[in-house]
């Protein structure tokens, strides 16, 4: 490999194939380098004629990166092939992945919490390769929300002890369940785990965890409450928008908990689908950027909300990069010691490794209650190349959903529609 791991890197590559066990996890917090960990261990396993292939599935925004990384970083890059978790399954390409994977094949599942659903069909799919070959690695930061149940697929397919049997066997002897109604009809929710020293121990055999490790210490995590503008506490109250100009009452009404719960978001960034309201959020922003001269890195969910946003950076005279599925240019932001780079959580919330130039990230408001997604936003600053004390914002609407999300993420926990349910009970 053209590039020298780190020290770290190299000890857990080499514990790998020296192990002997070939199929293991790469827990290691986003920024620790799991990409360049794993070509090492190919790399070896390569040297010693144990492999001569490999398989990579990954996000769909990380294709050319892994793609390129191959290339890149052998003199003489091995037959590969490298797809994506929504196409990898589909019939054309099913059956020839099949045949294309064998016994000298290594298999990188990258981000594989991806595969956290035992029912999904990319699941399915890997699950029925899973033991073409005994080279496997999976690599992820954040592999569960503080369930077992997100770690049985991504277990099971490197063969971990305890897990590598039928989803239905393990569910019946490690899952507790009791029968409630609440939120509607009766039906089963996961009260709790058997025997959990047993499964941390088969999580704990096949893993190898590296933290990110700083000499400024741990990110600052500041909170900031918010006030709620009238035209959105009076929307979230009535669930209808009437347009200030034209008086019309049925452009905007929120009468399924998606769109609702959408709109009540928007309202907090200052629009509410096509039309624009009161946000005392850009106050907040135009004030920071005042006393605030670096580089600056502000994640954002709305096309509309990234706008506005931009707006208000480059009426401050500051040099904005954006990046989100139609636009993706950060120049301004790395040429400039002043520049703004504003990123879609979707499109920039994984595979950005210039972001950590900076070490101060605003949340102009929170992810859509995905905590995974909010840690990996984080770890775009939080990780390798940082070299200050990465400091993160947290802009909260008071009264509004937003505080409610953060709460749920804080405690590691995804915000879900029965969370949303049980916030707006709360609000009558």
């Amino acid at each position: 490999m053209r590039t020298k791991p780190y020290d770290y890197q190299e000890k857990i590559a080499q514990d790998i194939v020296n192990s002997g066990d070939y199929a293991k996890a790469l827990l290691m917090k986003m920024g620790t380098g799991k990409t360049i960990t794993s070509l090492r261990v190919f790399e070896l396993l390569w040297e010693q004629e144990k492999v001569n292939k490999l398989f990579v599935v990954c996000l769909k925004c990380k294709i050319d990166d892994w793609k390129n990384d191959i290339e890149n970083e052998f003199a003489y890059p091995p037959e590969y092939e490298v797809i994506n978790f929504e196409s990898v399954w589909r019939t054309k390409r099913a059956e020839y992945y099949k045949q294309f994977v064998d016994d000298k094949t290594m298999i990188i599942i990258d981000e594989s919490h991806k595969i956290k659903s035992a029912n999904s069909k990319v699941t399915k799919y890997l699950l029925d390769i899973y033991n073409q070959t005994k080279y496997k690695l999976i690599l992820t930061g954040t592999p569960q929300s503080n369930q077992y149940i997100d770690y049985y697929p991504q277990m099971r397919f490197i063969n971990a002890k305890d897990y590598d049997v039928p989803y239905r066997m393990w569910e019946n002897i490690y899952v507790r369940k009791e029968l409630v109604a609440e939120y509607g009809p009766w039906h089963y929710e996961i009260a709790g785990y058997n025997y959990e020293d047993v499964l941390n121990k088969g999580i704990t055999e096949k893993s190898y965890y590296h933290d990110y490790e700083s000499n400024y210490g741990k990110p600052i995590d500041i909170y900031t409450d918010i006030e709620h503008s009238k035209a959105s506490i009076k929307f979230q109250k009535d669930r209808v928008f009437r347009d200030p100009d034209t008086e019309r009452c049925n452009d905007v009404i929120a009468d399924t908990q998606m769109s609702l719960r959408t709109y009540m978001r928007q309202s907090c960034s200052g629009f509410i689908r096509e039309y624009d309201i009161e946000c005392p959020k850009e106050t907040w922003l135009k004030d920071f950027l005042e006393i605030e001269p670096g580089r600056i890195v502000i994640f954002v969910n709305f096309i509309r909300e990234l706008e506005k946003v931009e707006q208000i950076c480059k009426d401050a005279k500051r040099p904005v990069g954006v990046y989100y599925g139609a636009r993706k240019d950060l120049e301004p932001f790395k040429n400039n010691e002043n520049g703004i780079a504003i990123v879609n959580y979707q499109s920039g919330a994984v595979g950005i490794n210039d972001l950590c130039i900076s070490n101060i990230g605003i949340f102009y408001g929170p992810p859509d209650g995905d905590y995974i997604l909010f840690q990996q936003a984080r770890s775009r600053l939080d990780r390798i190349g940082q070299k200050k004390q990465p400091i993160f914002y947290y802009l909260q609407t008071k009264g509004s959903v937003e505080k409610a999300i953060y709460a749920a993420l804080k405690k590691g926990e995804n915000f879900d529609s029965k969370m949303f349910d049980l916030w707006l009970e709360n609000q009558k």
